[in-house]
């Protein structure tokens, strides 16, 4: 049980880790646009549903970039082409960007922290 809860709490920390250096480089906020929908049919629960990830555009220093967002989303009406939304970039490389506040990987994080740790510390009873 102890090596379940070693693997569980690192998987944890790596997501704490990604959650903190995203925020960490991508912290400028700057406003683009949803130029295009990426789609594709999913089976969920016996029913085929549309998986939608946005493509955002955004320009910084007149130089125009595009970012396929981490996320999707089963909602249709979520997204619409042309669509303003804030995103956050890195100042240093503005191809890379982030939407989004990220904290669902910090909260999975913390609870695999949690969990393995409470696994590691009923092992050595």
């Amino acid at each position: 049980m102890i090596i379940i809860g070693i693997i569980i709490f690192v998987i944890g920390l790596l997501f704490v880790v990604a959650f903190a250096i995203s925020r960490a480089k991508c912290k400028t906020r700057t406003q683009a646009t949803v130029s295009r929908l990426a789609t594709k049919s999913i089976k969920l629960r016996g029913r085929t549903v549309t998986d939608t990830t946005p493509i955002f555009t955004y320009t910084v220093n007149g130089k125009e970039y595009t970012y396929k967002a981490e996320m999707s989303t089963t909602n249709r009406k979520r997204f619409t082409v042309g669509q303003k939304e804030f995103i956050y970039i890195n100042d240093k490389h503005p191809e890379e960007a982030r939407f989004g506040n990220n904290l669902g990987f910090l909260v999975f994080g913390i609870c695999c922290v949690l969990v393995g740790a409470l696994f590691i510390v009923l092992s050595a009873l």
